[in-house]
């Protein structure tokens, strides 16, 4: 390989890497082809003091579990239960989960408002505001049903493993 191809392979395994989220969970147990991984939540990046109010924040915990919880990931390094792991998600899904938990939502806001304020248009101008109005809330809930019932985001993916914990049986022997 030439220094040329050499250098875009770095920049690309660079790329890569910042591309990713990680997270450190432990795992709880194993089931066949199965890992059940407790992570702690994060609120989202921890570049900056306005977690509270950041969007990424707010869609962090939308879609994570609660702390504590179970996540249910493919075992691909053969983890065992106690070991301490690396979960991975790619963070141009972010941009993807953002539509999906605002945007669709947003769509039937506008949607359900403009369709039922054509419906009131001939009762007069308070008939038709109270149309949208009535539109935009079943639109926006329509929305947020359709987002928690068909859409599933992309799981996160073991990553590496930090710490395996050994087999007792082996360390009694």
């Amino acid at each position: 390989m030439n220094q040329k191809s050499l250098s875009n392979q770095s920049a690309q395994d660079d790329l890569d890497s910042t591309s990713l989220r990680i997270a450190t969970g432990w795992v709880e147990s194993v089931d066949k082809d199965r890992a059940y991984v407790v992570t702690q939540r994060s609120n989202g990046c921890q570049s900056c003091d306005s977690q509270k109010s950041c969007g990424t924040s707010v869609l962090a915990q939308l879609f994570s579990p609660a702390n504590g919880s179970k996540i249910d990931v493919e075992n691909t390094l053969d983890v065992k239960a106690g070991d301490e792991v690396e979960l991975s998600m790619d963070e141009s899904r972010l941009i993807h989960h953002s539509l999906m938990a605002y945007g669709l939502p947003l769509l039937g806001l506008f949607v359900g408002a403009l369709s039922f304020q054509w419906l009131g248009n001939g009762e007069g101008d308070a008939a038709a505001d109270g149309y949208a109005l009535i539109g935009s809330l079943l639109g926006l809930l329509s929305g947020w049903w359709m987002t928690r019932r068909y859409y599933r985001p992309q799981l996160p993916r073991l990553h590496k493993v930090i710490h395996r914990i050994k087999d007792q049986k082996k360390e009694q022997e």
